[in-house]
């Protein structure tokens, strides 16, 4: 898969880019001709500059835009901050190696995303509800200047994939309907998704060793060459 129309990484050269994946609309299936490009950019720090004690940046200016027929927005993270989120479960990260749309990719990329996929633990449950609240509540704080249909069909998408995973141990990203959802269905959707599923039937955290080895295993690698 190629890269989006106009795609420009403002990535320094020094580091090493291990995959470029996007996230947003377009990986929901929910996007239309005028959606922008959520990219996903993992690099590498140099591990030579790590071992000598300089210090390194994990996490770059997050988004730029590329203005034109297409607008692109990039978000960066480096390899050992990634996988740091993902021993957290925080689902930004879980889904930037999740998502079925990946332009290109060094062989760590397929590694995390196996050791992850299908992997659901208590300490996902704050981080992908939490995130179905907020981008509720953001529906209602801005609905004066920006629709709200997005932001509450978003909330609702979040929502269905947590259902999805913690239930069902799938990493699915299905559409929903964008429509003017209430406050009365998000608040049904919500408490069924918490009666419904058990937190007593999954471990509480990832086991991190996995996600450790790989790190090393490139590091490492990364020495010898």
């Amino acid at each position: 898969m190629t890269l989006p129309p106009k795609y420009l990484s403002i990535l320094p050269k020094k580091y090493t880019v291990l995959s470029h994946s996007e996230v947003g609309s377009r990986m929901w299936g929910m996007h239309d001709e005028h959606s922008d490009y959520d990219v996903i950019t993992v690099y590498a720090e140099d591990t030579k500059r790590i071992l000598s004690g300089y210090s390194i940046t994990t996490n770059l200016p997050q988004y730029q835009a590329v203005k034109g027929k297409y607008d692109i927005d990039e978000q960066y993270f480096e390899i050992s901050h990634l996988i740091n989120l993902i021993c957290k479960g925080n689902c930004n990260a879980i889904w930037a190696v999740t998502t079925p749309i990946v332009y290109d990719n060094l062989p760590i990329f397929g590694e995390i995303r196996n050791a992850i996929w299908g992997k659901c633990t208590v300490s996902m449950y704050p981080s992908i509800f939490g995130m179905a609240v907020s981008q509720w509540a953001d529906a209602e704080k801005r609905k004066d200047v920006k629709s709200p249909l997005k932001s509450k069909s978003t909330a609702m998408r979040t929502l269905q994939y947590g259902r999805n995973l913690l239930e069902k141990k799938r990493n699915v990203f299905d559409p929903v309907v964008i429509r003017d959802y209430t406050l009365d269905e998000f608040d049904a959707t919500f408490m069924a998704l918490n009666n419904d599923v058990s937190l007593s039937d999954i471990p509480d955290k990832l086991d991190e060793e996995p996600f450790r080895d790989i790190l090393m295993d490139y590091r490492v690698d990364q020495l010898d060459s």
